[in-house]
Order: structure tokens, then C-alpha cells, then sequence
């Protein structure tokens, strides 16, 4: 609370906060639970991941997952992040090339 005190007091601009292990983890927190939150902050570790991570639906929601890769996905049987982290990274491959090594990168 005390950073968005700190913005506030000195832009009078209101904002929201994700934290992170990592600039993913926080940008996705960001994106799904702090701009939800009352607080607008929103803290996620490497244990949250298998909760809120791997629930999020649709993939479009996720940060670079577009309508029409979230199509092609969903014709695969992948509707959330977790389908995606379990998917095995060949088939990835085989139908996405690049993109779906991409997908799945740490």
C-alpha cells in the first residue's frame, strides 16, 4: 500500500499493483486478480501457480495469447493455462513451430 500512497500523493493518479517472482508472474497478477482486487494489488508466488495460473480461461486473457492462437488452441483441447502447461511441448511444436515453443516457455 504503501507505493500506491507514495503515486497518489505525487501524481494524484490512482494504481493498480501486481508482484511477482518474476516480470510475468507480475504482469499477469496485474492483468487477472490486482485490477479486480479493492486494493488493486495482487501478490502471486511459484505455489500459486497450479491455482491461479493454470485456471485462467479463456486464454485470451493471458497476456500475448490472441482470439485467433486462443481458436487454434481450443481445436487442440487446450481451453486454459494449465492445458497448455501439461500439453506436451511436441505436439506444441508440431502444430504452432515456433510460436508454440514460445507458448510454453518458462
Amino acid at each position: 500500500m504503501k507505493f500506491k500512497r507514495e503515486i497518489y500523493a505525487k501524481t494524484r493518479i490512482e494504481c493498480t499493483i501486481g508482484i511477482g517472482p518474476n516480470p510475468l508472474m507480475s504482469k499477469v497478477a496485474l492483468d487477472i486478480e490486482a485490477k479486480k482486487n479493492h486494493n488493486g494489488i495482487a501478490y502471486w508466488k511459484y505455489e500459486d501457480v497450479p491455482t491461479k495460473l493454470w485456471s485462467i480461461r479463456p486464454l485470451n486473457k493471458f497476456w500475448d495469447i490472441s482470439y485467433k492462437t486462443e481458436e487454434k488452441l481450443n481445436r487442440k483441447g487446450i481451453h486454459s493455462i494449465g492445458d497448455l502447461a501439461n500439453y506436451p511441448l511436441k505436439y506444441l511444436k508440431q502444430s504452432f513451430g515456433k510460436i508454440g515453443e514460445e507458448l510454453v516457455r518458462p
